[in-house]
């Protein structure tokens, strides 16, 4: 069961992985924040991590389950194993996808007013 859910590695390297996947994550987060409208209606002028993880949890779910899904199969699709850096590039690269999402589709936009 631990190979099916793991694939190759082995757990300390998977949640290695994750963490710095989730690093990356946070990184796009932030560097997302810092372009935001401060004069909107709809955002808090000053940084608020609370505003930031209500208007985001959506993305912030399903970058998580891209990054589980793209670390576990990494070396079944590409027959080599994972490198931390490149863990860092998946956290950071699917946030800015799930961004994209969110920007342009909208699949995983939150209601503003509802978290005011």
């Amino acid at each position: 069961m631990k190979q099916q859910l793991l694939g190759s590695l082995s757990p300390s390297e998977f949640l290695a992985a994750i963490f710095f996947a989730l690093v990356g994550l946070v990184i796009s987060l932030l560097l997302q924040s810092n372009v935001r409208d401060v004069k909107s209606d709809n955002t808090p002028f000053h940084f608020d991590w609370g505003f930031l993880l209500l208007d985001n949890w959506k993305r912030i779910v399903l970058s998580i389950l891209m990054i589980y899904i793209s670390i576990r199969f990494y070396a079944d699709i590409f027959g080599q194993p994972i490198t931390m850096f490149l863990a860092l590039g998946i956290g950071f690269g699917l946030d800015k996808i799930s961004q994209l999402i969110k920007d342009k589709i909208g699949i995983t936009q939150v209601d503003r007013e509802a978290i005011k």
